[in-house]
């Protein structure tokens, strides 16, 4: 019972060390709708160096010939990226997400 519970979190942890739909611009994103879509990270396990400086989150994006609003940053989208100085959010956005980072500031 317990190797079956071992390998079910080792799956787990698998599946959120890399969990990303699209990356645009050097931005990992989700899907979240059929129009919508979220920031996300780019590798639990190594996001250190997924975003450098200062980045700005764009309202939208175009993707295969289809644009998205930028509407939330997700759960840990920024965690761990040690060189990230600031980031200029969209007024799109709608929610942050619990441990994306601390001091956004919408605008």
């Amino acid at each position: 019972m317990k190797r079956i519970l071992f390998l079910l979190l080792l799956l787990q942890v698998t599946l959120l060390a890399s969990a990303y739909d699209i990356k645009v611009d050097g931005i990992c994103y989700n899907f979240t709708s059929d129009s919508t879509v979220a920031v996300t990270y780019l590798d639990l396990n190594d996001n250190e160096e997924y975003v450098k400086g200062q980045i700005k989150i764009p309202a939208s994006i175009d993707y295969e010939g289809k644009t998205y609003d930028v509407t939330s940053i997700g759960k840990y989208a920024f965690a761990n990226c040690t060189y990230l100085h600031s980031v200029d959010l969209p007024s799109s956005l709608v929610t942050i997400e619990d441990y994306a980072r601390c001091g956004f500031q919408k605008g």
